[in-house]
């Protein structure tokens, strides 16, 4: 979860929070990284459920200070850690990505790595990951 991949000039957050620890692992990881950009979870929101949930539920206490609503990186990141490419969500080609010392995000072809791309309709991702949550 980390990076920007149709904006080349956005410093991402989590890559900019701690950018030598990032360019370390796009230098060194040796296995493929699968990337779920900014730009994949800022426009899809989830948590619709939530509020039908018992009161002890972690993720209603978690979703609480935003409506009960909030962008979807981290589930996205589970559903495409579990059921890898679907039509929901198509992987890159295969990438060497890598980071500048501002958390801006450099993609080149061939490499190991790829990144997440929208495959279907932001309603149509909302309501499946919706339905998954509850």
């Amino acid at each position: 979860m980390g990076g920007h991949f149709t904006d080349p000039e956005y410093e991402e957050y989590n890559i900019r929070a701690d950018v030598k620890s990032a360019q370390y692992v796009t230098e060194n990881f040796e296995k493929p990284i699968i990337y779920i950009g900014f730009e994949v979870g800022a426009n899809i929101f989830s948590g619709r459920n939530i509020q039908s949930a018992s009161e002890g539920f972690p993720l209603r206490t978690a979703y609480a200070p935003y409506g009960n609503i909030k962008e979807s990186w981290d589930p996205i990141t589970l559903y495409c850690a579990v059921r890898q490419q679907t039509a929901l969500f198509r992987k890159s080609g295969n990438m060497k990505i890598s980071f500048d010392f501002a958390g801006r995000t450099i993609c080149e072809t061939g490499g190991k790595d790829c990144y997440m791309i929208l495959g279907a309709d932001k309603s149509e991702i909302e309501k499946e990951l919706d339905s998954l949550i509850i």
